[in-house]
């Protein structure tokens, strides 16, 4: 997972095999290859290589995921830091 979100960062296209995790990071601009077919992923990737257009496509859609979530978890930061500090109480 750390793998497929440093590409993400760097504006990398990906291909993967059909992981559950890969599927919800990455989103619709992985390409994906079945599950542990490695003929389909050396073939994916080929395809993907031999397309440029769609591969700085898928690379620019992700690393736009990945800049929109920090710009975010920056924001709420900032926030928290900016905001007093409350005493958290278990009474009502």
């Amino acid at each position: 997972m750390n793998k497929i979100l440093g590409y993400m960062a760097l504006g990398k296209p990906i291909v993967q095999f059909d992981f559950t995790e890969g599927m919800l990071l990455a989103s619709t601009s992985v390409v994906v290859c079945g599950p542990k077919r490695h003929r389909g992923f050396c073939r994916e990737t080929a395809r993907l290589a031999r397309q440029l257009p769609t591969m700085r496509n898928h690379g620019r859609a992700e690393h736009a995921r990945v800049a929109t979530s920090l710009r975010l978890l920056e924001a709420y930061a900032a926030e928290m830091k900016s905001s007093p500090a409350r005493k958290v109480t278990s009474e009502p």
